[in-house]
């Protein structure tokens, strides 16, 4: 019976501390400023190639405007500073604060974004400081142009690959959740035979 406690608290414990895959279009969000970052094209940058980021910011005071924000975006990588540029002001969408900024990382590997904020004239909203990581995992041209028809099946079977793994983390955890709710009582019952 021990051995059989020790394993099923190894399975709880492994269940639930496998860690979840990071989703793209994060909400980072600073006082009452918050933007989700969006990477162009469908968030799989590449080394090597201009790479569009776009910011939707909200501000729950409706104070900020990015036509009356000095917001710049700092690219790092291992703390130091790649290149630093102005957020451009995305007139396209009124009824949402856009800002759009184009960088090329140099290399594959995982860098830092750093968005900063603060109005240009009086203190319409508080200064922010907004931090994203970006995982660059392909180089320049390793996608090939494939016929919408394929890269549809593949988008497919990424998908289909990254439910099944959801599915398991989610079984994982449930199994982990049963057995700690019901080990005490399995344990109880034990006593109660011996007894």
């Amino acid at each position: 019976m021990k051995k059989l406690i020790a394993i099923l608290s190894v399975v709880c414990v492994f269940g639930l501390s496998i860690p979840h895959q990071t989703q793209a279009h994060v909400l980072k969000s600073e006082g009452t400023v918050g933007a989700v970052l969006h990477i162009l094209p469908q968030d799989d940058p590449a080394a090597g190639e201009a790479t569009t980021l776009v910011l939707s910011f909200k501000d729950t005071a409706e104070k900020m405007r990015l036509q009356e924000c000095d917001c710049t975006l700092s690219l790092k990588r291992s703390g130091e500073t790649i290149s630093t540029v102005q957020l451009e002001d995305d007139a396209v969408a009124r009824s949402v604060q856009r800002g759009t900024a184009v960088v090329t990382f140099p290399e594959t590997g995982v860098y830092e974004l750093i968005v900063e904020g603060s109005p240009t004239s009086g203190e319409s909203f508080s200064p922010f400081l907004l931090e994203y990581s970006i995982r660059v995992a392909r180089n320049s041209g390793a996608m090939t142009k494939v016929p919408d028809e394929a890269s549809t099946q593949k988008r497919s079977f990424l998908a289909d690959g990254e439910s099944q793994r959801t599915a398991a983390q989610f079984l994982l955890s449930l199994i982990g959740v049963v057995v700690m709710v019901g080990l005490p009582f399995v344990v109880m019952n034990n006593q109660k035979i011996n007894n």
